[in-house]
């Protein structure tokens, strides 16, 4: 059974950027508390392909050279809520 089976790829991308987005901005500005989804810059969605494309594009690359930047032990507040940092 799929887990969300009224989505359609243009539902699950613009999900998928916006996490993408949280997380980005959680480790760059080390934030202490878990942001709203309404703080989060750049998360709103174009509607056509290819401007979701580019916005999905950019805002995974972001968080993914993070742990180039900064040395991926460094600690991070998670998704959930508690800070970990990821072992080695």
């Amino acid at each position: 059974m799929p887990a969300c089976p009224d989505w359609d790829l243009a539902e699950l991308v613009r999900h998928t950027g916006v996490v993408h987005r949280r997380a980005f901005h959680i480790a760059d500005t080390r934030a202490k508390e878990r942001p709203g989804w309404d703080s989060l810059p750049d998360a709103e969605a174009p509607a056509d392909a290819a401007g979701l494309t580019r916005w999905f594009e950019g805002g995974s690359r972001r968080p993914a050279a993070l742990p180039r930047e900064r040395g991926p032990a460094e600690p991070v507040r998670s998704w959930a809520g508690r800070v970990v940092a990821v072992p080695r």
